[in-house]
């Protein structure tokens, strides 16, 4: 069986880990994933590349370059182990910023440490209450 640190993913391979064996929780995950560095494949044009799992659209995401060629050989995907697909990082926080609506993210599929990441699970939410004061007398001061 594969350690995190198999994939070079180092500090984030190690906390999805964690996450995936239950000693870590979502919130610090998410502040791992957010300062890494974060490897995908890149599109012919900008944008990410897609697959449909579990009946919903998911972008493959690595903890390293190693885990990404790693999963690209073992999907057999040919053009990529020949040099004709590329690929890009950024920053976990910008790859979550950019990350289009309706999309998951799975951080190193096919490793033991492998964790689906739903869009929308860490976003800040401002949340407004608003309510009438017993006895009336209109809005609170």
């Amino acid at each position: 069986m594969a350690s995190p640190d198999d994939t070079g993913g180092g500090a984030l391979a190690e906390a999805a880990g964690r996450y995936a064996g239950g000693t870590l929780d979502a919130r610090r995950l998410h502040e791992v994933f957010c300062g890494s560095d974060i490897f995908c494949e890149a599109a012919e044009a900008p944008g990410f590349i897609a697959r449909r799992i579990d009946g919903g659209m998911v972008i493959p995401v690595f903890s390293s370059l190693p885990a990404l060629v790693g999963f690209a050989a073992r999907d057999a995907l040919v053009r990529f182990a020949a040099g004709r697909t590329g690929w890009f990082s950024a920053r976990g926080q910008d790859l979550l910023d950019l990350l289009p609506d309706g999309f998951d993210l799975l951080l190193d599929p096919g490793t033991p440490h492998a964790v689906r990441l739903r869009a929308g699970a860490t976003e800040r939410r401002v949340v407004v209450a608003l309510g009438v004061r017993p006895g009336g007398g209109g809005a609170p001061r």
